[in-house]
């Protein structure tokens, strides 16, 4: 399935509401799972300084990249899972 800008734009508009509120989520959540931005980094195959960048507020992560945050974030929640699943 091939979506425009437009309508990827309202996907994420929908689900995140807007980058900055997209960021603050992704910094609870990474705080609280106890990730790092080193491994978010290493998942979604983003430059650490990028990433950081992001969570600290100086530039703001485009739709795409949001997207592609998106699926780094759920590879890192599958891998938690299977390693609470291991155990």
């Amino acid at each position: 399935m091939n979506l425009t800008v437009k309508q990827l734009a309202n996907i994420i508009e929908h689900r995140y509401g807007d980058p900055t509120a997209f960021i603050k989520n992704l910094r609870l959540w990474l705080n609280k799972a106890g990730v790092t931005q080193t491994h978010l980094s290493a998942v979604s195959g983003f430059d650490v300084g990028n990433v950081n960048r992001w969570m600290r507020g100086h530039v703001r992560p485009s739709l795409k990249n949001m997207l592609l945050l998106d699926e780094a974030l759920e590879r890192i929640i599958e891998e938690k899972e299977k390693e609470v699943s291991d155990v």
